[in-house]
């Protein structure tokens, strides 16, 4: 018995080992099996091909007058678009179509677009957004919906707004780029570099649209034409002994970007000049490099020029007599960028003179763009997202009736600038 048991044992063992081995075998076939597979089927599932995509370069929304939304795009005309040709991007000097859509949705003008340019929109490569003034005023947190619940454009798109309608934007030339788009959107990136306006994307936006006490700002754009003055707004005047500009001459107009487009929740209420955007910016904290002309020594005719490097704003809040107290207090770092004929910067009497005219005029640009968003009713500033996470209690008391508790109370503005840099000479011009 004992014997048979070890046989039935030596049996079930050798069986074991057989069925082993035959699935480890069987394991390898079948691995390699679908290796070689994921080899030979490799590939994207749902890919697109180029040649049948619409690329969108730049993007415009405007109101109809039956109040349907109008959809402007740049698509990129695949033919002109030619490595070693003769634009900065190869090819043609405009290398992209214009094409619009219209529908009561973006949604709908959207899926409209397909139809007009004969191929699928693509919105993965939109560099910049401009919305006319009639959609901003409209508002936008319906408009910008799509954007964010779509997954090809992208919520670092730039927003601009547009004192008129998108598509004059996007028809607009540019000399030196073969796709306006991109140079709309280098444009807006430079001109952050002087303050006097700044980059604000789709989800910088709806993040100030959300926030409490922040209501939203966007990059403002206006169209010159070649004789006009490269400023924020209007054309230049015609010059003594001058004849005015040809119609002719005024038929290719270029994009200016200066100022802020100012809301009030999702609404457009007001624009700004370019320097009410500057100390708008620079109480925001949004730290940028630009140049301020302050008067000459005594006795010069000439105006001297000091770069503002960086601007460190500070805001206190108190209550008194049951209204909320604010004090803005700005630190920046100045370099003297020329000055004209006077006295050598040796002396410190003379450094801190220019100092005081600095502060003066800055002083000066902040109470201005203050006056101007307690006009609108307005808090562009963010004070009052500083007043709920720094001061909490004081948010309870005055954050029901904000920004209106913030302009029926008292607003108090200081500058402190300090001159480390004089270049590379230290006397005056003689």
């Amino acid at each position: 018995m004992r014997a048979a048991v070890r046989h039935r044992l030596r049996r079930s063992r050798g069986k074991t080992r057989a069925w082993s081995s035959a699935g480890a075998l069987v394991g390898f076939l079948l691995a390699s099996f679908v290796l070689s597979a994921s080899f030979l089927l490799s590939g994207c599932w749902d890919r697109r091909e180029v040649d049948k995509l619409a690329i969108v370069m730049a993007t415009g929304l405007d109101l109809t007058p039956e109040g349907d939304l109008l959809l402007t795009a740049q698509v990129v005309k695949p033919s002109e678009v030619k490595a070693g040709g003769g634009g900065p991007m190869g090819g043609s000097p405009r290398a992209v179509v214009v094409a619009s859509s219209r529908g009561r949705t973006v949604a709908e003008a959207v899926r409209g677009m397909s139809e007009v340019v004969g191929r699928r929109p693509f919105w993965g490569q939109s560099r910049i957004l401009v919305v006319g003034e009639d959609v901003a005023r409209a508002g936008l947190g319906d408009v910008l919906d799509w954007f964010f619940r779509e997954r090809e454009p992208r919520p670092k798109t730039h927003l601009v707004v547009f004192r008129g309608r998108a598509a004059d934007v996007l028809a607009a030339e540019n000399e030196l780029e073969t796709m306006p788009g991109l140079a709309l959107d280098s444009l807006v990136s430079l001109a952050s570099a002087t303050s006097f306006t700044y980059p604000v994307t789709d989800h910088h936006f709806l993040r100030d649209l959300v926030a409490p006490g922040r209501d939203p700002i966007a990059s403002a754009v206006v169209l010159v034409s070649r004789a006009g003055q490269a400023g924020f707004p209007g054309e230049e005047p015609a010059r003594e002994g001058e004849p005015p500009a040809t119609e002719a001459e005024k038929e290719t107009r270029r994009l200016a970007v200066g100022g802020l487009a100012l809301f009030k929740d999702d609404r457009l209420v007001g624009w700004t000049t370019p320097e009410q955007a500057r100390a708008i910016l620079w109480m925001c904290g949004k730290d940028g490099r630009s140049m301020v002309v302050i008067p000459g020594a005594p006795g010069s005719a000439r105006p001297a020029t000091v770069e503002v490097l960086g601007a460190k704003p500070k805001a206190r809040f108190r209550e008194e007599g049951g209204r909320l107290w604010l004090r803005v207090e700005l630190e920046c770092d100045c370099a003297l960028a020329d000055q004209p004929r006077g006295p050598d910067i040796v002396n410190k009497a003379v450094i801190r003179d220019i100092e005081g005219k600095v502060e003066e005029r800055l002083r000066a640009e902040m109470l201005d763009a203050l006056g101007v968003a307690r006009s609108l009713g307005i808090d562009p500033f963010g004070f009052g997202l500083t007043l709920h996470a720094r001061y909490p209690k004081l948010w309870k008391v005055f954050g029901q009736d904000w920004p209106c508790a913030l302009w029926e109370g008292t607003v108090e503005v200081s500058v402190k600038a300090r001159v480390i840099r004089s270049g590379l000479s230290l006397r005056a011009p003689q």
